[in-house]
């Protein structure tokens, strides 16, 4: 037996100012589950990078962009780029010795001496905060899996607490857990306790959240 909706409606009530407040203040919050799902690419942007010249940088505020560039950092063939994992190898090991064209010879190492980043589109990334250069550029794209991983788990768990403990609640929970860990994210020292807060606050707020949608 097919069933009018419209007559259902009219019965229970149509909606009016009191379902189009409770309807504004969920999506509220659904905003920061948003903002939290786009805000990977910026937080894990990856900036181009070249390794630091001793003698050459300066050492208490490295540029990325400098002249010294064209006969120290060698050319990456495929992107046209400075190389990010090489540099040209010093014919002297003074460390007082000048940075000249001439005090370069064309063998490449590694970068030794650390890196600098080019910080004129981005000031800070997980990139350039943990290092995540050459050999280990890999984790910042792990740790997108990492990401993902808890809004897994918490599609799974969340999902059941907020059917057996109430949506209300799993929703504040969410937010709290939200708060908590979008601080604390901020603050923390290296990679792995960067990625031990996104699995909370994926679980805490993008899922338990959205799930506590479900009617």
């Amino acid at each position: 037996m097919a069933v009018d909706i419209d007559s259902v409606l009219v019965a229970l009530g149509e909606v009016g100012p009191y379902q189009m407040k409770i309807y504004f203040l969920l999506c509220l919050p659904i905003i920061f589950v948003g903002a939290a799902n786009l805000a990977y690419v910026f937080i894990a942007a990856k900036p181009d990078y070249r390794c630091f010249i001793e003698n050459c940088d300066d050492e208490e505020k490295p540029e990325y962009h400098e002249q010294f560039l064209n006969y120290t950092i060698p050319l990456n063939n495929k992107t046209n780029k400075y190389d990010s994992c090489h540099h040209y190898v010093k014919k002297s090991n003074d460390s007082f010795s000048t940075c000249f064209k001439d005090d370069f010879s064309e063998n490449v190492t590694t970068c030794e001496y650390g890196y600098v980043f080019d910080k004129s589109i981005y000031e800070s990334t997980i990139v350039s905060e943990f290092n995540l250069t050459c050999g280990d550029s890999w984790e910042a794209s792990a740790d997108q899996s990492v990401y993902f991983g808890g809004m897994l788990v918490g599609s799974i768990f969340f999902g059941y607490f907020s059917d057996k403990y109430g949506r209300r609640k799993i929703i504040l929970a969410g937010i709290a857990c939200m708060a908590i860990s979008g601080i604390t994210i901020a603050l923390v020292p290296n990679l792995l306790a960067f990625q031990c807060f996104e699995i909370y606050k994926c679980n805490g707020l993008c899922w338990a959240f959205s799930d506590s949608f479900h009617i």
